[in-house]
């Protein structure tokens, strides 16, 4: 969230902001605001990754690492960050619980 970010003192022109909400998008706004070969630092442009961790018997789709190949091929160093995990829920009783009780009450239209 650009403005949490800003909150935290993080420079607003350092915050991208794609008309296309999508990895593509992403990667298009990355290589314009920075062309292949522009360094910082004496090196690459490091893009920091939070990503889902897949697990629990689930297959991760290929989304993420086509993202991530993505800007490596358009020069960037991607850094992979496992930032929250994606399971079925019935791999984890505490959130079957969850849902059952949400399932029970009626207070889920959707999810």
């Amino acid at each position: 969230d650009a403005g949490a970010l800003a909150d935290a003192g993080v420079d607003p022109q350092a915050v991208l902001v794609p008309s296309d909400a999508s990895p593509s998008g992403i990667v298009d706004l990355l290589t314009e605001r920075h062309p292949p070969g522009e360094e910082r630092g004496g090196g690459r442009i490091r893009v920091l990754c939070p990503v889902p961790l897949v697990c629990g018997g689930l297959k991760e789709p290929p989304v993420v690492p086509d993202f991530l190949a993505s800007l490596g091929r358009k020069g960037f160093d991607a850094v992979r960050v496992n930032a929250y995990r994606t399971r079925r829920a019935d791999s984890d009783p505490s959130a079957e619980a969850a849902i059952r009780g949400l399932r029970k009450g009626g207070g889920v239209s959707a999810v």
